[in-house]
């Protein structure tokens, strides 16, 4: 029975991820008013998201998330999520103005 069930429960796996992992370690780097463009591209890689304004300014999205959800019993059912998602605002001269970091369950976020 206990083998039964063990293989109903792997069978009733499913994973996910979405996105494109970063470095969120190397974010930790980058400085409103001092970092450029050019510096967060050899940071973190190409972005997810590239936005430009109409004024020259431009936003940068950086965003990976990973869930699995299994049966833990034949009528219960557990998932578990992580993930990090950043947002970096240029100036017209491509300085970074602002940083947003969000974290879900199982990771820290810094907020500037």
């Amino acid at each position: 029975m206990l083998t039964t069930l063990a293989v109903l429960g792997a069978a009733c796996a499913h994973s996910m991820e979405g996105g494109r992992p970063f470095d969120v370690e190397a974010s930790n780097q980058i400085e409103i008013g001092k970092t450029t463009e050019a510096e967060v591209l050899a940071l973190l890689g190409e972005p997810l998201l590239r936005q430009s304004k109409e004024d020259g300014s431009k936003v940068y999205g950086y965003k990976y998330i990973k869930a699995k959800a299994y049966l833990t019993s034949p009528v219960t059912m557990k998932a578990e999520s992580a993930g990090d998602k950043l947002i970096i605002g240029f100036n017209n001269k491509g300085i970074v103005t602002a940083i947003e970091r969000t974290a879900m369950p199982g990771n820290k976020a810094v907020k500037q």
